[in-house]
């Protein structure tokens, strides 16, 4: 019942952005397919996409690139990508709805849920969702490990994940420590932009659920999300890096409500910034140049 209402949620959402894209005008819209072309060809990513919602509603919707290196196959805004830790904001999103319909509390022990886990007494949903559990990142194991890499499209059950997990680094709550696992959901650049204004416009999740998800706490995060700057504004989301070859960003202005999305399909480890990082950047820049920017508030 919970998947179903988040799930018509979206969908809501996608009806409610569904103005016609690029509805900047031509000059905006043409600053934005430059911004995002130029900044693919810097970071020489084979493919990128995005999109720029505001006030609920779709403006833009650009890509850029191939799907596959050495095709004449263009990615189109609606090409599916793996959108790694971004997977995070939709899985607390979905954690608060349950903690909504009174079927969840953040401050239940987890061994009521999964009791194998290591320290499961102890530790909290909120800690979970917070990066405090003193969990570490996952732990190498062979067979998982040769499982993988033989199949890699293998559908992993629960207990061989936990048989992942390794002991116990630190007190539950003591301190943040970042876990890099994520859900390998797919998703298109203008999909993730209506998850991210549906959560943020308080239309997923209540508002009591929305303030606890937003409050920021050890090591600068909240559940699921976190803050950035770009241009001296405050932007609040996630970004997600997948060593599969794959990078997301998905950020909201509350201050504007304004949703800025990219998805690019090449990672570069060595790199001082992610590549989709520096793209989205570049389309955040694009956009604040545009009259669009200078128009009245929602």
């Amino acid at each position: 019942m919970i998947r179903a209402r988040f799930l018509g949620l979206i969908a809501s959402a996608a009806l409610l952005a569904a103005a016609p894209a690029n509805a900047l005008g031509d000059a905006t819209t043409d600053a934005l397919d430059d911004a995002l072309a130029d900044a693919r060809a810097d970071t020489y990513v084979p493919a990128t996409t995005a999109s720029v919602h505001r006030c609920g509603r779709v403006v833009w919707n650009g890509a850029s690139g191939v799907r596959r290196l050495g095709s004449n196959v263009r990615v189109t805004p609606n090409t599916r990508f793996v959108i790694a830790s971004v997977t995070k904001p939709i899985t607390a999103a979905m954690i608060l709805q349950l903690v909504d319909a009174g079927r969840l509390s953040l401050d239940s022990p987890v061994a009521a849920y999964e009791p194998g886990l290591p320290n499961a007494r102890r530790i909290t949903i909120r800690h979970l969702l917070s990066h405090t559990s003193g969990l570490p990142e996952y732990s190498p194991d062979d067979q998982i490990e040769e499982l993988a890499e033989r199949r890699p499209r293998h559908p992993f059950t629960r207990p061989e994940v936990l048989r992942t997990v390794g002991r116990p680094e630190a007190r539950p709550g003591a301190r943040y420590e970042y876990v890099w696992t994520d859900g390998g959901v797919v998703s298109t650049a203008p999909d993730l932009a209506n998850f991210t204004d549906a959560l943020f416009d308080g239309r997923l999740i209540s508002p009591e659920r929305l303030a606890e998800m937003t409050t920021m706490g050890k090591g600068g995060y909240g559940f699921g999300i976190y803050k950035r700057t770009e241009g001296g504004r405050r932007w609040t989301g996630h970004d997600g890096y997948s060593g599969s070859g794959y990078e997301a960003e998905a950020w909201h202005d509350r201050s504007r409500d304004v949703t800025v999305t990219v998805l690019s399909s090449s990672s570069d480890p060595e790199a001082d910034d992610t590549n989709s990082s520096q793209i989205w950047s570049a389309v955040v820049r694009a956009y604040d140049r545009s009259p669009a920017e200078r128009s009245p508030v929602c």
